[in-house]
C-alpha cells in the first residue's frame, strides 16, 4: 500500500511546531513558577506524577489504532469509544485514593485539587486516542496539539493565577478540553466507521503488548520524582521538577520519528536513507539544545525565579539523559515499524510474543528496574544529583539495547559525518552564548534567540542537505500562501 505520509515534510512541520511549543511551554512554567509558592509548585509536579501512574491503560487503544489506521483501516470511532470506556476504572480507583496521596505529602488542605485532577485521566485517554489517528493519517497536523493546549492554558492560567494551584489546574484541564474538541473535528473524516466490537475484542486481547511498556514507562517517569519527594522534600522536588521540565524539551525532537513510523507500517519498511534522514533531523534539533542548555544552565534556570537557580547543578546531567532517551524512542519506533506480525487483526498471541514488537516494548521493564535500583542507591547519598545520575545511567542502558536492535539497518558512517557538521555549527552557537554571557531573564531569552540564529546560519553554510531542506520549506510555504490567496 502506498503511503500518503511525507516523512521529511511532516518531520519539518513537527520540528517547527515543537520549537514554538517549547517557547510556549517555557512561558507557562515560568508563569506558574513565579506565581505559585515552592510548595504548590512541588505539589503540581507530585500530582502530575501520581496521575501518570493511573494512565497505564491509556496507550492500549491508541497503540493499535495507530498501527491499524496507518495501514488503511477505519477505526476512529471505535477507538474513541473504547478509550473512554477504559478510562472509567482508573478514574474511580484514583478518586478512592486521593485522600491518601494528599496526606502522604502533608497537603490535606489541597484535597479538592487532588479530586479535580481526576479529570485528567479521561482527558489524557481521549487526547492520546485522537492523536493516534492524526499521527497515522496526517502527522504534520499533530503539532496542533501542543499549540492548542499551550495557547489556551497560558492566557487562562494568567487570568486564574489569583486562585493559585487551583487556577493553574483548571486552566490546564480547559486546554485539554479545547484540543479534544478541535482534534475530534480534525479527524471527523476518520470517524465514519461503525463501532466494531470485533476489532475491540481482538485488539484488547493483545493489551499486554502496549500495556507492558506503558506500566514501566509511566512508572519510570515518576520514580525519581517520587523518591526525591519522599527522601528529600517537596521544595527540593520543585527544584528538580524545574530542571526536568527544562531538560524534557529535548523530547520534542523525538516526535520527528512518528511520520517515519507511520510510513513504515504503510509500506512495510523503510530505506536506510530514510532512517538516516529522520535521525539526522532529530540530532539537528537536540544537540544544540543540549549544548546551549549546559552552557547557560544557571541563567536558564534563573528564568523560573532566583530560588530555582540551583536546578542548574543537575540540568546538564538531565539534558544528557533525555538525549539518550529521545534517541532510544526513535530507535524503538524503527523497530516497531519493521514488524508486521500484527497486520492481521486476529493474529495469535504466541506470534506476537515471539516478534520484535514484543522485544521493543519489553525493554521498558529494564528501564524501570534500573532506574529504581539507581535511585534507591544514589539519592540518599547525592540528593538531587543522585536522582539525575540515576536517570542518565538508566537511559544509557536502554539506549545501548535499542541501538543493538537496529545496528544493521542504519548507515552510521553517513550519520557520523552529519553529526560532525551539527557539532561544528553548535560550537559557533556556544561561542556566541559565552560572549553574550546573559545575566537577566530577558537577556537570556535574547541570547537563546541569537544562539539559534547562529546555529542555523552556520548549518546552512556547511550542510548542503540542510540548504535543500530550507528550500523545500520555502517552496512549500510559497505554494500554501498562493493557494490561500487564490481562495480569497
Amino acid at each position: 500500500m502506498a503511503s500518503r505520509v511525507r516523512v521529511r515534510y511532516s518531520g519539518l512541520i513537527l520540528f517547527a511546531s515543537n520549537i514554538l511549543s517549547f517557547l510556549l511551554g517555557t512561558v507557562f512554567i515560568v508563569l506558574i513558577s513565579r506565581s505559585l509558592s515552592s510548595f504548590e509548585l512541588g505539589l503540581w509536579f507530585f500530582i502530575s506524577g501520581v496521575i501518570s501512574s493511573f494512565e497505564l491503560g491509556r496507550s492500549v487503544i491508541p497503540y493499535w489504532a495507530f498501527r491499524d489506521s496507518s495501514r488503511g483501516m477505519m477505526v476512529g470511532r471505535t477507538a474513541i469509544i473504547s478509550g473512554i470506556l477504559i478510562s472509567i476504572l482508573p478514574t474511580i480507583i484514583y478518586l478512592s485514593l486521593a485522600g491518601f496521596f494528599a496526606g502522604l505529602v502533608g497537603a490535606e488542605e489541597y484535597l479538592d485539587i487532588f479530586y479535580i485532577a481526576a479529570i485528567f485521566i479521561p482527558s489524557y485517554h481521549l487526547t492520546s486516542t485522537i492523536l493516534s489517528i492524526i499521527h497515522s493519517r496526517f502527522p504534520h497536523k499533530a503539532g496542533l496539539r501542543d499549540l492548542i493546549v499551550d495557547g489556551v492554558k497560558i492566557p487562562l492560567a494568567f487570568l486564574l493565577l489569583g486562585l493559585g494551584l487551583r487556577g493553574v489546574i483548571s486552566a490546564v484541564l480547559a486546554a485539554y478540553l479545547a484540543f479534544i474538541l478541535a482534534g475530534a473535528w480534525l479527524i471527523r473524516g476518520e470517524l465514519r466507521d461503525r463501532v466494531n466490537l470485533g476489532w475491540f475484542k481482538d485488539r484488547i486481547r493483545l493489551f499486554w503488548v502496549p500495556i507492558q511498556q506503558a506500566i514501566a514507562l509511566r512508572l519510570t517517569m515518576i520514580v525519581d520524582l517520587f523518591f526525591v519527594g519522599i527522601l528529600s522534600s517537596i521544595k527540593g522536588l520543585s527544584v528538580y521538577g524545574v530542571a526536568s521540565t527544562i531538560a524534557n524539551t529535548v523530547l520534542a525532537s523525538q516526535k520527528i520519528s512518528r511520520p517515519l513510523y507511520a510510513k513504515m507500517l504503510a509500506q512495510g519498511g523503510a530505506r536506510p536513507g530514510e532512517l538516516r534522514s529522520v535521525i539526522k533531523l532529530q540530532l539537528l534539533l537536540s544537540i544544540p539544545m543540549i549544548l546551549g542548555g549546559t552552557v547557560i544552565a544557571d541563567d536558564v534556570a534563573g528564568i523560573f525565579g532566583g530560588f530555582y537557580r540551583s536546578a542548574s547543578d543537575v540540568l546538564w546531567i538531565l539534558l544528557l539523559a533525555v538525549l539518550f532517551k529521545s534517541l532510544s524512542l526513535t530507535f524503538k519506533n524503527i523497530v516497531r515499524g519493521m514488524e508486521d506480525v500484527d497486520r492481521s487483526v486476529d493474529v495469535s498471541a504466541v506470534k506476537v510474543f515471539r516478534s520484535r514488537l514484543f522485544v521493543a516494548e519489553a525493554v521498558s521493564y529494564i528501564s524501570f528496574a534500573s532506574l529504581v535500583l539507581f535511585s534507591v542507591a544514589l539519592i540518599p547519598l547525592l540528593g538531587l544529583i543522585g536522582a539525575a545520575f540515576s536517570r542518565l545511567l538508566s537511559s544509557l542502558i536502554v539506549f545501548s539495547i535499542y541501538i543493538s536492535l537496529i545496528w544493521r539497518n542504519v548507515p552510521w558512517g553517513m550519520l557520523g559525518r552529519d553529526l560532525a557538521k551539527i557539532l561544528t555549527a553548535s560550537a559557533l552557537m556556544v561561542l556566541v552564548l559565552l560572549l553574550i554571557n546573559p545575566q537577566r531573564s530577558l537577556v537570556t531569552l535574547a541570547a537563546i534567540g541569537a544562539g539559534a540564529v547562529t546555529y542555523f546560519t552556520a548549518l546552512y553554510v556547511i550542510d548542503g542537505e540542510f540548504r535543500g531542506l530550507v528550500r523545500m520549506a520555502w517552496d512549500e510555504l510559497g505554494a500554501r500562501l498562493s493557494a490561500w490567496a487564490e481562495g480569497l
